[in-house]
């Protein structure tokens, strides 16, 4: 089983004049938001071995938030090609940096790339607002089977959005809440 948790980033400030749309930071919003994320998904149990982010600032402020949170020990990779790359890109990342030892990667990014693959892979058009994080599985043992693609499958599990989950399926719910009473 393959685990890919895309989110989008938390949000960012307008930026100064002068300033490069790259260098936007979280406003204390975006980081409270990204923070109570990481809170969720540590009592959600999910054990995150890889996060891959955007380099642009307010991308890699999210992914620092929910990681330190989350899984401070995880691999952590900064990538200029995420920064507003389309949604192939973001797939192919997960398929292309993850190690096959690693289950499950957190994948931060922007719009419209990153809620194009949402959608994509949950073959639903759903809205994709800041810090929303959509969590697919796929019973694939190698990161490259996992697409839409071949028969093989990918299922939306859960959608977080504002730090509480919105949506999740019958047999994700049950593992939370045996992970929770555990």
């Amino acid at each position: 089983m393959k685990t890919v948790l895309l989110m989008r980033h938390a949000t960012a400030g307008e930026g100064k004049h002068s300033q490069r749309d790259f260098d936007r930071e979280l406003t204390s919003e975006g980081y409270e938001t990204a923070t109570q994320t990481g809170h969720l998904l540590k009592r959600m149990g999910i054990p995150i071995d890889v996060v891959i982010a955007s380099a642009a600032a307010r991308t890699r402020q999210t992914a620092e938030a929910v990681r330190e949170i989350v899984c401070p020990d995880a691999r952590f990779e900064l990538l200029d090609s995420l920064y507003h790359a389309p949604a192939e890109t973001y797939a192919h990342a997960a398929r292309r940096l993850t190690l096959e030892e690693e289950s499950t990667v957190l994948i931060v990014g922007h719009n419209p790339g990153i809620a194009d693959l949402i959608c994509r892979w949950s073959d639903e058009s759903l809205s994709v607002s800041t810090a929303t994080v959509a969590i697919f599985e796929s019973p694939v043992d190698v990161w490259k089977r996992f697409r839409r693609s071949h028969g093989d499958s990918i299922s939306l599990t859960c959608l977080i959005q504002d730090a509480r989950i919105v949506r999740s399926n019958e047999s994700f719910s049950e593992s939370m809440d045996r992970g929770i009473k555990d």
